[in-house]
């Protein structure tokens, strides 16, 4: 995330309230500009659709299929994007520029083998005619493109010219959706084509924009698969806080109140639509969470480990740990303020607005109690962010796995107490997970010394271990490490 940090550190050295503005909506282009984009097109097309007449059963499945592959590719990606966040780093800082491109190709490769194997079996079992079939396969590998390419973007800085990928994607959806709506198109297959449409035309762009920024080698590399090995557990960190967030939806489908859709799809409106509006409370603390850590934070954090690598003197090592570990909590508390004031005016906002928009008293109700769970889980990514920004894998792992578990069991009891008590399983898995992720970070601050001088190697590490002993094996059919 340097790259979003160094535009940002000269957005916010330049005085004024426009330059302010011009940094908080830089922010927000980079953090989740996109995905709103997408969002408000699928809303858009859904609204038409009620417009149309559209049955109600056509709508269903249209949603259905949608969410189905923005959650599960997302599963899938997220683990892939954790790790190669990691690896891209590790490869721009030694100059391996090359390596950038291997490293994406075969996650994506892994990415779609897995996906497809998922959806084929999936999709075999399900009612779904062939052609909404073969959409609903075509948007879910697409999306794993696009969220597999998306990781990149802090490497290449060029932020206006992704977002204007994203725009002219969404821009063309609209377009063909307007067209349909004019020529009193009601078939919701031709909807979710425009939605395979949109998001093609996204990936091809990227993909084409993105390799024509990076080389690759002529031969494939082994050096993303010996990396497993050191930082594989970045996967698991990145699935689980992802699958922390959807295990609650999947849970609620699973009982009798769930509607079931081409025999396979089974949604739980009821808790899907406010846990959907629930987290999007969470975007400003992913927003500010960018702008407090990559400019003030990084700064003290850059000075801290400058006077281990250069020599600096103790007194003047030991200032400097003081002064980061202050401005750690200070920028995590800012943004947990904010995040309380966003939270407060988007519970109050949910209260009044979601009923008008045809949402019922009950899920209003499961809206807010979602909500706090989300402000609560707002404070979990930061932590697991920061223990990332020191190396804690392991505490990463620990919190993420921890949120996971707890979101599960949680859910899985409050069905017991019946439905005034949905919603409150997600609610305790953030706040039993916020204090061992607070605690753990807690921890590794005050032993910071030892995890900086006593817990390193004193020579270089190879990686050694299954994914070592794969890479010796792809090297016999040509690779090179």
């Amino acid at each position: 995330m340097a790259g979003i940090g160094f535009e940002l550190k000269k957005l916010y050295s330049e005085r004024g309230i426009l330059r302010g503005l011009r940094a908080f909506l830089y922010s927000f282009v980079v953090t989740v500009g996109p995905m709103i984009l997408c969002i408000l097109l699928i809303t858009f097309m859904q609204y038409l659709l009620e417009e149309k007449g559209e049955n109600y059963l056509s709508r269903q499945v249209f949603v259905a299929v949608i969410q189905y592959a923005f959650i599960f590719s997302l599963l899938i990606s997220g683990g892939a994007a954790m790790y190669l966040s990691r690896f891209f780093a590790d490869m721009m800082y030694v100059e391996k520029l090359e390596e950038i491109l291997n490293g994406l190709d075969f996650a994506i490769i892994v990415s779609l083998a897995i996906g497809t194997v998922e959806a084929l079996v999936f999709l075999y079992f399900s009612s779904l005619d062939f052609i909404t079939a073969l959409m609903a396969y075509c948007l879910f590998m697409i999306l794993i493109i696009v969220w597999e390419y998306a990781i990149i973007i802090t490497a290449i800085k060029n932020y206006k010219k992704i977002f204007r990928i994203y725009l002219s994607g969404v821009l063309i959806g609209v377009l063909v959706t307007i067209i349909m709506f004019i020529l009193d198109v009601r078939n919701s297959n031709y909807y979710l084509f425009a939605i395979l449409v949109t998001f093609s035309i996204i990936a091809t762009r990227l993909i084409y924009y993105i390799r024509s920024v990076f080389k690759t080698r002529e031969q494939f590399s082994v050096r993303v698969i010996e990396s497993l090995d050191i930082y594989g557990r970045l996967v698991w960190v990145g699935f689980f806080m992802n699958a922390g967030i959807y295990i609650q939806n999947m849970v609620y489908w699973m009982t009798d109140d769930a509607t079931v859709v081409a025999t396979t799809f089974r949604v739980a409106p009821f808790y899907d639509v406010p846990m959907f509006y629930a987290f999007m409370t969470v975007i400003p603390a992913m927003i500010f969470f960018i702008i407090f850590f990559e400019t003030n934070f990084y700064d003290r954090y850059k000075d801290y480990y400058d006077q281990i690598i250069h020599g600096g003197g103790l007194k003047e090592m030991e200032s400097s740990k003081k002064t980061m570990i202050r401005a750690l909590y200070q920028e995590y508390s800012g943004v947990m303020e904010i995040q309380l004031f966003f939270t407060i005016v988007f519970l109050l906002l949910g209260r009044v607005l979601l009923p008008r928009m045809g949402v019922s008293q009950s899920s209003v109700d499961i809206y807010s109690i979602l909500t706090f769970g989300c402000y609560i889980y707002a404070g979990i990514y930061v932590c697991v962010m920061v223990l990332l920004y020191f190396d804690d894998i392991q505490g990463a792992t620990m919190v993420s796995f921890s949120f996971f578990m707890t979101d599960l069991v949680f859910t899985i009891i409050s069905l017991r107490f019946g439905d005034r008590a949905t919603g409150f399983g997600f609610f305790l898995s953030t706040v039993v997970t916020f204090v061992i992720g607070y605690y753990r970070l807690s921890y590794y601050m005050k032993n910071l010394d030892y995890y900086t001088y006593c817990n390193q190697p004193l020579l270089q590490v190879k990686p050694s271990g299954l994914f070592s002993r794969l890479a010796k094996v792809v090297m016999m059919f040509g690779a090179k490490s």
